[in-house]
């Protein structure tokens, strides 16, 4: 589901896979355990490598210039 996107480049089956992913599982538990870790990664990030924390910032960035479902749970 990280790749899934309405606009940009995808898998090209994503809307099978988003299908079944969502008649098994719950996408809000999913999205709140996957922005979960998203923030304690980040945090890890700023207590051993600063320079890894920019690049984050820095990867973010550029996502934001297209609409990927990954951008729901990074924020």
């Amino acid at each position: 589901m990280l790749y899934f996107s309405e606009t940009d480049w995808t898998l090209p089956d994503i809307r099978e896979v988003e299908e079944f992913f969502a008649a098994q599982y719950d996408m809000d538990q999913y999205e709140t355990k996957s922005a979960n870790l998203s923030k304690r990664a980040k945090q890890r990030l700023r207590q051993e490598n600063r320079e890894a924390v920019d690049a984050w910032h820095d990867a973010v960035k550029i996502l934001r210039e297209e609409d990927h479902y990954l951008l729901v749970m990074v924020r």
